[in-house]
C-alpha cells in the first residue's frame, strides 16, 4: 500500500512537472508570437510611412527640408568641430609659451640673485677693507 501510495505520489508529480513545463513553453510560444508580431507591425509601419512620403507632396517636402537641415546641423557641427580643435592647439601653443617664459624669468631671477649676492660681498669686503684701513691709521 506504501509503495502504490509513493508510486501514486511521484506519478502525479511528474504530471504536475509536464502541466508546468507545457504552460512554460506555451509562455515562451506566445512572447515569440509576439515579439514576431511586433517586429512584423514594426516593418509594415515603416514600409507604410515610406510609401506616405513618396507619395504625398507635402510630406515629400518636409522629408527634403529635414534631410537639408540635417546636413546643415552636421557641417555646423563639423566646423565647430575644426575650430575647436584650432583653439585647442592655440591655447596648448601658448601654455608652451608660457612654460618657456616662466622658465627664461626664473632663470633671470636666478642671476639677478647671484648678481646681488655678488654685489653685497664685494661691498662687504670694500666696507671691511674701509674698516681696516681706517683701523690701521
Amino acid at each position: 500500500a506504501r509503495q502504490r501510495q509513493e508510486a501514486a505520489d511521484a506519478a502525479e508529480c511528474a504530471c504536475e512537472q509536464r502541466r508546468w513545463r507545457r504552460g512554460v513553453d506555451r509562455q515562451r510560444s506566445l512572447e515569440n508570437k509576439l515579439k514576431h508580431d511586433v517586429a512584423r507591425a514594426a516593418v509594415i509601419s515603416d514600409a507604410q510611412l515610406r510609401m506616405a512620403l513618396g507619395v504625398s507632396p507635402e510630406l515629400r517636402g518636409l522629408k527634403q527640408s529635414c534631410l537639408v537641415a540635417q546636413a546643415s546641423h552636421q557641417q555646423t557641427l563639423l566646423l565647430l568641430q575644426q575650430e575647436l580643435r584650432e583653439e585647442e592647439v592655440k591655447q596648448h601653443e601658448l601654455v608652451q609659451l608660457y612654460k618657456t617664459e616662466l622658465v627664461r624669468l626664473n632663470s633671470h631671477e636666478q642671476s639677478f640673485k647671484k648678481e646681488i649676492e655678488r654685489r653685497e660681498e664685494r661691498l662687504q669686503l670694500r666696507h671691511d677693507l674701509g674698516m681696516q684701513t681706517a683701523w690701521g691709521l
